[in-house]
C-alpha cells in the first residue's frame, strides 16, 4: 500500500506542470519604427476581453526591452493590446487578440512603423510659449470662444485630460454661453463629450474647462484618461439675458 501511494504521488507530480500549462499561451512582438528601429520601455498594456475559463487577472502590463521586444505568458483567451509611451499616450491599438494553449501568438505584423514618441525636454528648460490652440476661435456675435487648447493626461495622471479657453463678452449685457465639447481616441473615433453652460458678465473674459467623465481610482481613471487624444469644441450657443 504504501509503495502504491508513494507511485501515485510521483504521477501527480509529474503530471501537475502539464495541467497547470494547459490553459496558457504566450504573446510577443517586437516594437519598430517607420525606420525599422526598436522603440524601448513603451508600455504593453494587455487586456482581457474573453473570459473561456476561469482566471482572478484580466490585465497585464508589460514593457519593450532594449530591442523593442516583449514575450508575456498569458492565460487562453481573448485580449486586446494598447501599446503607450511613457507618457501615456497611446501609439498603438490592437483588438481581438486570440492567444490559444500551447502556441506563441506574435503580433509583430501590427507593430511595424509605430510613431516614436517626443524625447522630453532636458530637465529646467522650458518650451518657448504656450502650446497652440487645437483650433481657431469661434466668434457668435459679440460672443467669442478663444485660446482652445487641448491638453493630453498621462497614464498615471489623468486630471491633466480637458479642454480649456476663455469666453469674451463683448455684447454690452449678460449672456449664458453653452459649450459642447467632444473627445476622441488616436483614431479620431469619438469616445466620450461633455456640455458646459456659463454666465458671462459684459465685459468679462472667464475661462472654461471641460472634462470627460472618468472612472473612479488612480489607475482606472488613467488608463481611460489615456485613451482621449484629443479634444475639439464642436459648437457654441448663446442666449442672453432678458
Amino acid at each position: 500500500m504504501r509503495k502504491l501511494i508513494i507511485v501515485l504521488a510521483v504521477i501527480v507530480i509529474l503530471t501537475f506542470p502539464a495541467f497547470a500549462q494547459k490553459g496558457t499561451g504566450v504573446l510577443e512582438g517586437t516594437v519598430v519604427d517607420q525606420d525599422r528601429r526598436p522603440l524601448r520601455g513603451l508600455t504593453v498594456d494587455i487586456n482581457r476581453t474573453g473570459y473561456e475559463d476561469y482566471s482572478p487577472r484580466s490585465r497585464f502590463l508589460w514593457r519593450t526591452d532594449k530591442q523593442g521586444h516583449f514575450h508575456v505568458g498569458l492565460p487562453a483567451g481573448t485580449y486586446s493590446v494598447n501599446i503607450a509611451s511613457p507618457d501615456g499616450r497611446i501609439l498603438k491599438q490592437i483588438q481581438d487578440v486570440r492567444v490559444e494553449a500551447g502556441k506563441v501568438q506574435s503580433l509583430d505584423s501590427a507593430l511595424v512603423g509605430i510613431l516614436a514618441p517626443t524625447s522630453p525636454l532636458p530637465r529646467g528648460k522650458k518650451s518657448k510659449g504656450p502650446p497652440p490652440p487645437t483650433q481657431p476661435d469661434i466668434v457668435r456675435g459679440c460672443i467669442t470662444v478663444r485660446g482652445i487648447t487641448f491638453q493630453r493626461a498621462s497614464l498615471w495622471h489623468p486630471v491633466g485630460t480637458d479642454i480649456s479657453g476663455s469666453i469674451t463678452n463683448d455684447c454690452g449685457k449678460d449672456a449664458y454661453v453653452t459649450i459642447d465639447a467632444a473627445f476622441f481616441d488616436a483614431n479620431d473615433t469619438k469616445i466620450g463629450d461633455q456640455q458646459i453652460q456659463k454666465l458671462v458678465s459684459a465685459g468679462s473674459r472667464p475661462e472654461f474647462h471641460l472634462r470627460p467623465d472618468l472612472p473612479d481610482g488612480a489607475v482606472a481613471a488613467g488608463y481611460k484618461a489615456a485613451q482621449y487624444q484629443n479634444g475639439r469644441v464642436m459648437d457654441v450657443f448663446v442666449q442672453f439675458q432678458p
